[in-house]
């Protein structure tokens, strides 16, 4: 969804902003930038989310999946 709007920007930070994401005109800067602090944030969650990566568990976890037949080379039955 989009939305037109006017609104005060700094040039010189858009400017700078555009050299950093390679963009070329202020609207796609500006979109990009947006972006970029989106997936900056989801990423943050991502660490929120402490998955137990102990060798132990990633021991067990792949000792399940063999057992299944799962990556072994043969077709699970």
């Amino acid at each position: 969804m989009r939305k037109h709007t006017t609104i005060d920007l700094d040039m010189v930070l858009v400017g700078e902003a555009a050299v950093v994401l390679e963009t070329k005109r202020v609207n796609e800067t500006v979109h990009a930038a947006l972006q970029q602090v989106v997936d900056a944030r989801r990423r943050l969650r991502l660490l929120d989310l402490d998955p137990d990566l102990t060798l132990d568990a990633l021991r067990t976890d792949r000792e399940g999946r063999l057992n299944d037949g799962v990556g072994s080379g043969r077709a699970r039955q």
